[in-house]
């Protein structure tokens, strides 16, 4: 017998943008089908992992400057 967590929906999306002062922007946009809610939290974790790499990359732009 499946888990509430293991039930498939039909779709699941998540779409942020970001502008900044100098006009320049960034759009994150991330869509699937058929997934479970365990996948959404193992995506929105990955994606967690991704802005924790991004922060260093960024901390050592700002270093630089």
């Amino acid at each position: 017998m499946s888990s509430e967590s293991d039930v498939k929906s039909d779709n699941w999306s998540f779409e942020k943008e970001v502008v900044f002062e100098s006009g320049a922007a960034i759009k994150v946009s991330i869509g699937y089908t058929n997934v479970t809610p365990t996948d959404v939290i193992k995506v929105i974790s990955g994606l967690g992992i991704l802005a924790d790499q991004m922060k260093v990359k960024v901390d050592s732009f700002r270093k630089s400057e």
